[in-house]
């Protein structure tokens, strides 16, 4: 559902990205000392980047206060379609999950 969030928030204006791109495990510098295992850790970790993201550092602005007016009625805009986001979602990922047909 994160994606399509973001999808929604970006086209009314919010720069929306990810805070991060993979769990400190994963990492070079952490990774060539620890194990090739995946744990419940590093899942839980996976997990919360994908449905997780930021807004822009805009807020440290200390002018920034009517942008980040108008982002928060884009936050509520987006709220307001809840419904039909998660349902856009929800198509998304079973769409993801569906078989794909072989083309010859």
């Amino acid at each position: 559902m994160a994606v399509t969030l973001v999808r929604a928030l970006r086209a009314e204006g919010v720069p929306v990205g990810s805070s991060q791109s993979m769990p400190l495990g994963d990492q070079p510098v952490f990774a060539s000392g620890m194990a090739a295992s995946c744990t419940a850790a590093d899942v839980a970790a996976r997990q919360v980047i994908a449905d997780s993201f930021v807004v822009q550092k805009t807020h440290l602005n200390p002018g920034a206060g009517p942008l980040l007016d108008e982002y928060a009625k884009a936050f509520e805009k987006v709220a307001e379609q809840s419904a039909q986001i998660a349902d856009i979602a929800a198509r998304a990922a079973a769409a993801d999950r569906a078989p794909q047909s072989a083309t010859s």
